[in-house]
């Protein structure tokens, strides 16, 4: 597909003021019309945006294998940390 096939489907697009904008329902709402595209779209929304959530399973790993417990399985730290997640 070209770009004025895609051009052709955008151009009819109400979009509601920013303020009422949800890019996640806009891109389900065209998966229909454009299901590639859509597909590609949800899948980079899905990235965090920040890296905290990584920065975080790191200090926890930190401190769950220590000097002390350095001979801890890596299958074992694994479920602690998924216990400590799923509280």
């Amino acid at each position: 597909m070209d770009l004025s096939y895609y051009k052709e489907i955008v151009k009819d697009d109400r979009l509601p003021p920013i303020c009422d904008f949800n890019i996640n329902e806009y891109w389900e709402y065209k998966s229909i019309q454009l299901p590639r595209l859509s597909a590609y779209a949800m899948e980079v929304l899905s990235i965090p945006v920040t890296s905290a959530d990584a920065e975080r399973s790191f200090s926890l790993y930190n401190k769950i294998v220590t000097e002390k417990r350095s001979l801890i399985s890596d299958e074992v730290a694994r479920s602690i940390i998924m216990l400590n997640y799923n509280k």
